[in-house]
């Protein structure tokens, strides 16, 4: 939805897509949150330990806090004008890449298998 902002050059469909784009980001933190609580409960019961500050596991809560930021901050600091926001939801997206992709094919630890 960001790529697809910085495209459109009609008001009304810019204005549309931010808007839709705020009213997802919440049930997806939501997602994200409980995924992350089931796979430490999945680790929990696999290897006795819920979390081991492996690369993945560290990427995945950058992920989280990075994409709660504009829950809290949504119309303050540096997130006032909607370019602004969709520059920062770009940014968390690739997080989201350095999570999966990144991490597996780049770093060591639990979740590499490059």
């Amino acid at each position: 939805i960001a790529l697809a902002t910085f495209v459109v050059k009609n008001v009304p469909a810019y204005q549309r897509l931010t808007t839709l784009s705020r009213n997802l980001l919440a049930p997806a933190v939501v997602l994200l949150c409980m995924g992350i609580i089931i796979g430490a409960i999945w680790a929990g019961s696999a290897w006795g330990n819920y979390w081991q500050w492996d690369p993945k596991e560290v990427w995945a809560l950058i992920t989280l806090s990075l994409y709660t930021i504009p829950l809290h901050r949504n119309d303050k600091g540096g997130l006032k004008t909607t370019r602004h926001y969709h520059i920062f939801m770009l940014a968390a997206y690739l997080s989201v890449l350095m999570t999966y992709l990144g991490v597996t094919y780049l770093l060591g630890g639990l979740h590499s298998y490059g």
